[in-house]
């Protein structure tokens, strides 16, 4: 199995230099959730994730707990009809809820549509049935938007996840402790589609753009633009994860260093002078 860290190259002292010796080497099965974290056998107590929100709440994930938790949630999504192939919305701003639903959807081999947090119930509307997605991953803030949705128009829409639990939802957590610690991968392909991200829309209806594996190895450069990451380091970017800049750029890029990765969720709006 190739990955980022591979890929990598490693002494170069100048950018002509890195160019002249870098080479691609993607394996054939490369998987993003095992690049991400399953690879680091020896970073298994390592934090990998920090998190933290602007009302105090807290957590922390070792490499070994993030896996363990990406396993039962992708248990817990074959056990509700999403298999191979299948596109789960990602409707949750930085939170693990979100990182673990897109491992978790990794491993099962089915594909992630994240949509902002900031998008209303017609842009919703819109990607659900573009995509023909299965599922949406939401919050108890946000799940109220689905009331302005026409499920009767979406037919392969099934099921509503939030992430604290909501009336009419199915509960996160509840289906985590319903998922099995332990997961049996099927075979994985470079080529395997993982994420579906729209355009802007800027001209017409936005376009879907379907991303396979090998797709989040081009963005390896990540390494150079922080000038090498190194042990120790904390990776912290206010980018959405909804957006390539925060998930591609951020989190896909980093975790497989072994590096870890600060969330932090605020429900604040942005305020330049805070």
């Amino acid at each position: 199995m190739i990955g980022l860290k591979e890929l990598t190259v490693r002494g170069a002292k100048s950018f002509a230099e890195l160019r002249a010796k870098h080479k691609w080497n993607v394996s054939a099965d490369y998987n993003v959730a095992i690049d991400c974290l399953d690879r680091h056998i020896e970073l298994r107590d390592k934090l990998a994730l920090l998190y933290e929100d602007d009302e105090g709440h807290t957590a922390r994930y070792t490499f070994a707990q993030m896996i363990e938790a990406t396993n039962r949630f992708a248990n817990a999504l074959r056990g509700i009809g999403i298999h191979r192939g299948d596109v789960v919305a990602v409707h949750t701003p930085q939170r693990p809820e979100t990182v673990i639903a897109h491992m978790a959807l990794y491993r099962l081999g089915a594909i992630a549509l994240p949509i902002s947090k900031l998008f209303g119930p017609d842009a919703i509307q819109y990607r659900l049935d573009n995509s023909s997605a299965k599922a949406i991953l939401m919050e108890p803030e946000t799940v109220g938007k689905m009331d302005a949705v026409d499920r009767k128009s979406l037919p392969n829409f099934k099921h509503v996840i939030v992430t604290d639990g909501a009336k009419g939802a199915i509960s996160f957590d509840d289906l985590m402790s319903k998922g099995a610690s332990s997961f049996t991968m099927e075979k994985s392909s470079a080529e395997d589609p993982v994420l579906l991200m729209y355009t802007s829309g800027t001209t017409g209806n936005p376009k879907g753009v379907l991303h396979v594996a090998r797709y989040v190895l081009g963005h390896n450069g990540i390494d150079y633009s922080y000038n090498y990451l190194r042990d120790g380091d904390l990776y912290y970017s206010p980018a959405d994860w909804a957006w390539a800049g925060g998930l591609l750029d951020g989190l896909l890029a980093i975790w497989p260093y072994g590096i870890p990765v600060l969330a932090y969720r605020s429900k604040a709006r942005f305020d330049p002078d805070v």
